[in-house]
């Protein structure tokens, strides 16, 4: 019963039933859409729809060729989701409930956005449109998984978390780190901004103002902006006595100096608590192990590394 449950774990014997299911329909759905261009391709109109209003319907159509960019993507996140997995199935986690939270949310992210991917590429091409509940279904998603992380995170630290601040008398004596936000997440964040706007004005121009599509717009800038905003402004780290005190956002970790094995700078893209690629990752031997960006990269490290030998 002991090696069944590391099994499920993950620890050492494979992939958990959920997972093997999540990979076999993530790359069922990849390969379908790579079949389904394949057998159509020849048959497609030179123009066919490429961008969409918040409704489904097309509002941009553009050489045939181009629909061939969204399986490329596709698979690449693919790659990349069946890696992440590959990582969390062989780290060692000394908390499971972390691990398989971990790896849940990373099969519902791998096995939604190859669904997406397929759903797009089908009905951009079979239908002309994408359905006008697709947006509701991709902002639900983003919701329930953020929403998911937020409550896990504050039922297991959050009276954990709210005692140790109460007792905390040396958080005025500790060194605080600024986080980095690198240039491009500005970017990105302007990025998306004209591009909602864009589509609200092309709406407007066409067919006037619609208070429906109106709301929906507006909730999507304020969902963006509820997003990333936090992890801009609440973005630093506190070198304690004893411990690291990590802040990202709406989430906060903490890490004992006695479990950390080592730091590597690095330039990982994968999700992560930072907002620049120039990042700091943090092996420890208790599964905290986690990547963060802050201005003074160098001189963090050493700070640490320097508390840590004290331990």
């Amino acid at each position: 019963m002991k090696k069944r449950r590391e099994g499920l774990m993950g620890e050492k014997n494979g992939y958990r039933l959920i997972e093997k299911m999540t990979l076999t329909f993530m790359w069922g759905f990849t390969c379908m859409t790579l079949f389904y261009l394949a057998a159509v391709y020849k048959e497609l109109p030179s123009k066919i729809p490429m961008h969409f209003n918040f409704w489904g319907q097309p509002d941009r159509y553009g050489n045939k060729i181009e629909i061939m960019i969204l399986p490329i993507i596709q698979i690449i996140l693919s790659v990349s989701m069946h890696a992440t997995l590959r990582e969390l199935r062989k780290a060692r986690y000394e908390d499971k409930e972390d691990n398989t939270r971990n790896r849940n949310v990373s099969c519902t992210v791998a096995l939604g956005t190859s669904m997406l991917f397929f759903w797009i590429v089908f009905s951009s091409t079979y239908f002309g449109n994408v359905g006008r509940y697709t947006v509701f279904v991709i902002f639900g998603g983003v919701i329930g998984i953020f929403g998911y992380g937020y409550t896990y995170h504050r039922r297991k630290f959050g009276k954990k978390e709210k005692k140790e601040s109460r007792e905390s008398a040396d958080e005025g004596n500790a060194v605080r780190y600024e986080g980095k936000v690198g240039i491009w997440m500005y970017a990105l964040l302007i990025f998306i901004h004209l591009m909602i706007l864009k589509g609200l004005m092309d709406d407007v121009s066409q067919r006037g103002v619609n208070m429906g599509e109106l709301a929906v717009i507006l909730f999507t800038i304020l969902l963006v902006d509820l997003i990333m905003l936090p992890m801009m402004w609440r973005n630093y780290v506190l070198l304690k006595e004893q411990e690291l005190m990590i802040y990202f956002g709406f989430f906060k970790k903490r890490i004992a100096y006695k479990h950390i094995r080592t730091l590597k700078p690095t330039h990982n893209p994968l999700s992560s608590w930072a907002m620049s690629l120039d990042r700091i990752y943090i092996y420890t031997d208790s599964g905290d192990d986690i990547m963060i960006a802050v201005k003074k990269r160098d001189e963090f490290i050493e700070d640490v590394q320097s508390r840590c030998i004290n331990q």
